[in-house]
C-alpha cells in the first residue's frame, strides 16, 4: 500500500486532489485550520511562537481557545461524520497488552495519517483508552491538538518535585472545539471520561513539527531526590536543598521509531497497518464503539 496525502497551499489549507482522505474530511479540518487561533504553523519561527504562545493562552491562567463550530456540532453526529469518513482511510493501530491476555493485545490508540510536508505532519486519532497515568514528553518541538468529538482530562506536570506531595500536577478538562499545544519539554498524559460501559473515546486532530529532535521522556514510578535551588535558605543567599521526587528518564534520541512509516504507511500493509474497514474488521472494532 502506497497511498497518497492531500498538499498544503501557502495560505496553509489542504487540497482536495490526489488523496486518499474523504472529501468531507479535508472540508472540515479546513474548517478547524481556519478557525485556529494563531493560523496553521507553516515555518520554524513561527512554529515555536505558535507553541508558546498557545500554551501561556490554554494553561497559564486563560479559557482555552475554542473552535465555535466544533464545540456547536451535535457529537453523536460528529462520531458518526468520523468514522465514515475514514471508513477506507489508511489506519495504524497502536496496541497494548492484556495481562490477563497476553496473545491478545487490544487496540488503544487509532492513527489515521492526513497530511505530510517537510514542515508538518497532520493526523486524525481515535483513543480507545486513556494514557497509562504515567507523564510522557513528545520528540517533537511543538505539537498541536483539537478535540473534534468527546473529551479528556489532561494531566500537566507542574513541579516535579512536588509530586510524591501529590502536588506536582494541573488538571485541564478539555471539550470538542478546545484547541492546545505541547513542547518537547511537556509532560502530560490524557484520561478519557469513564462511564458505566468503559471508558468514552475520544476523536482528535493532531498536528506535530516533522523534525525528530527530542528523545521520548516516560516517567518511573520509582522515587529519588532531585536538588532543588532554594532561594530562601542560608539567610537568603540561596542553597540546593535535597526533595523527594519522581524519576524521569528519556529514552534515546528517536529511538526506533525515526522513520518515514512513523507517519506513513509505505512499509505496506501488516498485522497493525492497513485500510480502515480491513483493520477494523480484524479486530473486532464495531461502529457501535466509535459512536
Amino acid at each position: 500500500m502506497n497511498p497518497r496525502y492531500p498538499t498544503l497551499t501557502k495560505r496553509g489549507f489542504l487540497t482536495k486532489r490526489g488523496h486518499d482522505i474523504h472529501p468531507k474530511l479535508i472540508e472540515l479540518i479546513n474548517e478547524v485550520i481556519a478557525q485556529m487561533p494563531y493560523g496553521l504553523p507553516i515555518n520554524a519561527e513561527k512554529r515555536a511562537n505558535y507553541a508558546r504562545d498557545l500554551y501561556l493562552e490554554t494553561y497559564e491562567g486563560k479559557e482555552p481557545a475554542n473552535i465555535p463550530n466544533l464545540i456547536n456540532e451535535n457529537e453523536e453526529v460528529m462520531r458518526s461524520f468520523l468514522y465514515e469518513c475514514t471508513e477506507k482511510s489508511p489506519l495504524r493501530v497502536i496496541t497494548r497488552l492484556d495481562p490477563n491476555a497476553p496473545d491478545n493485545p487490544f487496540v488503544y490508540l487509532e492513527r489515521y495519517p492526513i497530511l505530510v510536508t517537510s514542515e508538518l505532519v497532520v493526523y486524525i486519532h481515535f483513543f480507545r483508552t486513556s494514557d497509562e497515568p504515567h507523564l510522557h514528553t513528545h520528540p517533537w518541538r511543538s505539537s498541536y491538538s483539537t478535540i473534534l468529538a468527546g473529551n479528556y482530562t489532561e494531566t500537566r506536570l507542574k513541579d516535579i518535585t512536588l509530586i510524591s506531595e501529590g502536588n506536582g500536577f494541573v488538571k485541564k478538562q478539555r471539550f470538542a472545539g478546545s484547541f492546545g499545544s505541547l513542547t518537547n519539554e511537556t509532560q502530560h498524559f490524557v484520561t478519557l471520561p469513564k462511564t458505566e460501559n468503559g471508558e468514552r473515546a475520544c476523536w482528535t486532530l493532531f498536528m506535530h513539527h516533522r523534525a525528530w529532535d527530542y528523545g521520548w521522556g516516560f516517567t518511573e514510578n520509582e522515587p529519588t531526590m532531585a536538588h532543588v535551588w532554594d532561594d530562601l535558605a542560608n539567610n537568603g543567599e540561596g542553597e540546593f536543598k535535597k526533595s523527594p521526587a519522581t524519576l524521569f528518564v528519556t529514552k534515546e534520541k528517536g529511538g526506533g521509531a525515526n522513520k518515514k512509516n512513523w507517519w506513513t504507511m509505505q512499509q505496506g500493509p501488516s498485522r497493525f497497518i492497513d485500510r480502515a474497514h480491513i483493520i477494523r474488521n480484524r479486530f473486532g472494532l464495531t461502529r457501535e464503539s466509535y459512536l
